[in-house]
């Protein structure tokens, strides 16, 4: 009885011992009816990670590698993106605004001042744009060309729906015109080159339906007695234009010319930013009673009556 209530005791030392320490801390060996405990395991403290931030060292865990890397775009200043919209903005009309001509050909570039009023044929300039254009290039007769004393001009032009208006200055020592009709160039007098599809034959160097050339006599003997004008080109058109008013003033020294011309002459209908192929020119004779045409100067450095392409350029604005 008494061994067996030794057995009975061991049995519930061996379970409290098992699950209070468990069976890789302490188990025992019955052997003979002895019970030997083996020597414990050693138990080893972890150690320390090198910061001291943490008792156990923590794995590191390794992020995956992008296969792309991603780059931030660069920009300028001042570079402006190619998809943004510009909106367009309105402006007034001004009629004092210069501009620059989109087409320029040849040389002499002129603008034409819109007039809400007509000018009043006069000779005097005092209702005229501002701005003057000079007639000042030798292109005929150099060698009866004294001085600008001997002859120098200067221009305005206007316009408005109905007329292209001009007024003309011109410094000349001795005034002479005794021709008519189509032989007025052989005394003093103005010629008007124009081009009215400027674009569509700017680089046509020769003459052609929409190209005129208009003459304007200031008087007989004298400014302002017996003006006319007369058309020679187009030829298939030739011939006097009443239609064209003239005032003249003056005399030797200096002369004035006021001038009308209805745009249907041209065969146009203007509007504003018209741009049209343009020379003006003075025709000079200083010889008393003769029909002739000693010199000309011209708004153009090469101008050439056959060749379109050395006139300048009159802008509507």
């Amino acid at each position: 009885m008494k061994k067996n209530t030794i057995w009975i005791i061991a049995g519930i030392v061996a379970v409290l011992l098992i699950c209070c320490v468990g069976s890789t801390a302490a188990y025992y060996i019955y052997s003979r009816g002895v019970f030997t405990a083996p020597a414990p395991t050693p138990f080893v403290f972890p150690t320390p990670n090198a910061t001291l931030t943490a008792l156990y060292s923590i794995p590191t865990l390794s992020l995956p590698t992008a296969t792309e890397s991603y780059v931030a775009p660069t920009y300028s200043v001042g570079v402006t993106p190619t998809n943004t919209i510009s909106v367009p903005t309105t402006q007034a009309y001004n009629p004092n605004l210069t501009s620059t001509p989109v087409v320029i050909r040849g040389s002499g570039q002129a603008y034409g001042s819109y007039m809400l009023n007509p000018p009043v044929l006069d000779g005097t300039w005092d209702e005229w744009p501002a701005i003057e254009f000079p007639i000042n290039i030798v292109v005929y007769g150099l060698n009866n060309f004294n001085s600008t004393v001997d002859l120098y001009g200067s221009y305005r032009v206007g316009w408005d729906y109905s007329n292209l208006y001009l007024a003309v200055e011109v410094d000349d020592d001795k005034y002479t015109q005794v021709s008519t009709g189509s032989y007025l160039y052989l005394g003093d007098s103005l010629e008007i080159l124009m081009d009215t599809n400027l674009i569509g034959d700017l680089t046509v160097k020769k003459l052609d339906g929409d190209d005129y050339q208009l003459g304007i006599s200031p008087g007989i003997l004298r400014p302002g007695s017996g003006q006319e004008a007369y058309l020679w080109y187009p030829s298939s058109l030739a011939g006097g234009r009443s239609s064209v008013l003239i005032a003249a003033v003056g005399g030797e020294g200096t002369y004035h010319v006021e001038v009308a011309i209805p745009w249907y002459v041209f065969n146009v209908t203007p509007y504003e930013g018209m741009e049209l192929g343009f020379a003006m020119s003075i025709s000079d004779n200083d010889l008393n009673g003769v029909a002739r045409q000693q010199t000309m100067i011209s708004s153009c450095s090469f101008r050439s009556l056959v060749d379109p392409t050395t006139w300048g350029t009159l802008t509507l604005r």
